[in-house]
């Protein structure tokens, strides 16, 4: 199948796999609402990439974005009133920016950078936002952000190994990251903000 024919579908932990959504279109970045009854994806259409957001009582499919291009990776705050994404800025590379998840009011963008950024888990408290950031210098490295303080961001992990998708632990003390650090592609966790080292838990 191609992109444009994908189904979402729930998997539980005995592997039984039930359609969620009857509709097959081209779905990717699935991330599921704090309150289980929501779930946010983007998805390729003929009006281009965009955010949109399916309730599962309803069965009601809404599109959140409407301007940009490029819209991806959405990722809820905590408290499931807003939803961070990715989004192609003006400088032709993909930057966050974030929306009320009703759809009210408008888009706030995060970060002004010349840089790829990708987000990806907030802190349990909603202050930090991980992301991943891609530099021509050493690929991609693992970046916090703090929404509520326009512009702010801090390196938390920066080598010239490819580090992505930083996930804050339950009680935001712990990051675990994938890292190719060994050669190949791997999970770590990290004590955050620090210090300490490492710990690989996948083998």
């Amino acid at each position: 199948l191609g992109q444009s024919a994908l189904t979402m579908v729930w998997v539980d932990r005995k592997g039984t796999v039930t359609p969620l959504i009857p509709e097959k279109h081209a779905y990717n970045t699935v991330a599921v609402s704090p309150d289980g009854r929501r779930i946010a994806f983007g998805m390729e259409s003929p009006e281009g990439a965009h955010v949109w957001i399916y309730e599962m009582e309803r069965g009601a499919l809404t599109r959140l974005t409407f301007e940009g291009a490029g819209n991806n990776m959405p990722v809820w705050t905590p408290d499931g009133k807003r939803i961070v994404y990715t989004s192609l800025s003006d400088r032709g590379v993909p930057n966050l920016y974030w929306k009320r998840a009703d759809g009210a009011g408008e888009t706030e963008r995060l970060l002004d950078s010349t840089l790829g950024q990708y987000p990806y888990s907030f802190s349990p408290d909603g202050k930090i936002l991980s992301t991943f950031e891609r530099d021509p210098d050493t690929r991609w490295d693992i970046v916090m952000t703090r929404p509520s303080e326009k512009a702010s961001k801090e390196t938390f992990l920066k080598t010239p190994a490819i580090e992505g998708f930083p996930c804050f632990s339950s009680d935001g003390r712990w990051v675990a990251y994938v890292s190719d650090e060994s050669g190949r592609f791997e999970v770590y966790v990290r004590a955050y903000p620090g210090p300490g080292g490492k710990w690989q838990v996948s083998t």
